[in-house]
Formats: C-alpha cells, structure tokens, sequence
C-alpha cells in the first residue's frame, strides 16, 4: 500500500491492492436523497461526544475545531494499542512519526435523535465523516477491523452539556470514585468500544465521493475511520467481533485477548431497526456477519494500512 498520491508500485508492484483511485462508475449512492427515509427523524440535543442509549457517538454543534482535533488524535492513539511504525533512518530530518500520528474521521449510525447533518441520510444509515452514507437498513457496509479497544464511559444526564470522561479499565474507574452501572447521574460508567475500521465504498459511488476513499484492493477503494459503540450496540457489534477473535475463531491472533488479527478477516455490518419502549424512539442496531477470511494479499494490505 502505498500513501496517497505517491508513485504507484511502491509497496506492492505486483499486487492487485494499492492506493490507486479507480474512476469507475457514473452512478451516485450516498447523498441524502438516495437513503432509507422511512423512518421519521426526531431532532434533540445531544452533549459533547456524548453516546445515548443506541451506542451512537456525536460531536457537539458548539465543539471548535481544537475539540475534534483533540478527540481524534486521542482516540486513534489509544487504538492504536501501543504500536508504532517508524523509520529511525529519517528521524533526524522528519521527527518520529509513526502510525498513530494520524487524524481519523468518525462513521455514524444515524438514529432518530440525531441532527444535522446526519439525519437528512436517513434513519439507520451508516455514514462516514459525515458526508457519504456506506450501509443502511437496505444495504450491509463491507468492512476490516483495523484495531479494537476496549474502555468504559461516564454515563452522564441526557441533558448534561459535559464531556464525559473515558476509562481503559476498571481499575481507572474506580480510582476516579465511579463504578460500572446502568444510572445516568455522573457516577457511573457503561461498556464501550473504539473500533478502526476500514470500509468500502459502496457499488456506485460518484468520483467525488470516492476521493474520500483513497486506497484500492482488489477491486475496492477503501478508507479508514474510528466508530464507538457502547450500550445495545456494544452487545450487537462489540462482542460479536470479540467473540470471532477467541481461541478457535477465525481472525484469533496472537497478541493479548486474541488481539492482532483482526485485519484477517472480511465483514458486512448489517443494520436493522429496532422498536423502542414505550414512549421512547426505534433505534438502529449494527450487527457484524463474518464473511470469510481475507486473501493473503488483502491480509498484507490491510496489515500495512494498520501499520505494521
């Protein structure tokens, strides 16, 4: 895989993955007219990074962009597990850089309490960065899990406007004078998960849709991003992938709780709508299917675009 816009055939000269954009379709899918909108959306305020019940992470309206740049970098960082890939040849004339120095945009699965813009793509559409939906309720998103954390979060009132703080472990919970529960008043704390993820563009996107989707393999452009789940979608998305990692599973690897393979595999994110309780909105719930294992090509792909 070589970076975007350097000189093809610098990772893979023989290979049929690169970061070659293809031009290929006249088609366009993604833009707000051509999603599921069956489903009402209900607008309400959401705090800063603040997950509701559904598992959906949103930035605030008010957040500055020294907000988003300091949560994006911090959660690649801890994604990142430690890892770093760097070239000590060059670190005189460029500084360290390494592969968690990167800025990540978000997906989002647009529930009925989310806002502008994500609610004009449609209830239960799965979008990146916010400008290009990639699965639905009537299309499944193909996707690589790059890396995985594991972390809790401050459940906070639904109308707190804080930032909620987030924990690696129990041990960082409890230090902090909070403990695991399901009460939203500050003191408690959810599961949650940070996934890196690479996602395909979908069959039809426009070329300039495809400009976010910078690396190619196998027939597919791909980009990369950060998608946080906690609450139903932990259980839904979370465990799910976690379970396809323990001894026996396909993508079981090496590193600590089966991590390290992840990246081995190949999945579809399905979506469906859920009816909520009674006087509170349906929700989106993502569910991860295991499609198979990727080639030994794709495999090295995806491992360099994790960088290893």
């Amino acid at each position: 895989m070589r970076p975007w816009g350097s000189p093809k055939g610098s990772k893979f000269p023989h290979s049929r993955c690169n970061s070659g954009l293809s031009h290929q379709s006249p088609h366009t899918v993604g833009s707000p007219t051509n999603l599921d909108t069956k489903h009402p959306i209900h607008q309400t305020t959401m705090a800063a990074m603040k997950l509701d019940g559904t598992g959906v992470a949103e930035l605030p309206t008010h957040a500055t962009d020294s907000t988003v740049t300091t949560v994006a970098v911090t959660s690649t960082r801890e994604l990142a597990l430690g890892s770093s890939s760097t070239n000590t040849g060059a670190a005189e004339e460029h500084g360290e850089w390494g592969s968690t120095d990167i800025r990540l945009p978000y997906f989002n699965l647009v529930q009925a309490t989310s806002k502008s813009p994500l609610r004009e793509f449609g209830f239960g559409s799965f979008v990146f960065d916010k400008s290009v939906a990639v699965g639905g309720p009537s299309r499944p998103a193909t996707c690589v899990v790059l890396r995985m954390k594991r972390g809790y979060v401050q459940l906070l009132p639904q109308t707190s406007t804080e930032m909620p703080q987030q924990f690696s472990s129990l041990a960082d919970v409890r230090a902090a004078g909070m403990q695991p529960g399901n009460v939203r008043d500050g003191r408690h704390v959810g599961d949650q998960a940070w996934f890196q993820l690479a996602i395909a563009a979908p069959e039809g996107t426009s070329e300039e849709l495809l400009a976010r989707f910078p690396y190619e393999c196998e027939g597919k452009q791909w980009a990369m991003g950060v998608y946080i789940v906690q609450s139903t979608a932990f259980g839904s998305f979370a465990k799910v992938i976690n379970t396809l990692r323990q001894p026996g599973g396909p993508i079981h690897g090496d590193g600590p709780f089966g991590s390290g393979a992840e990246h081995k595999g190949l999945l579809e994110i399905h979506f469906a709508i859920k009816a909520g309780s009674p006087g509170k909105s349906d929700y989106a719930v993502p569910t991860p299917v295991f499609k198979g294992l990727n080639s030994p090509e794709a495999i090295e792909f995806f491992a360099t675009l994790k960088g290893e």
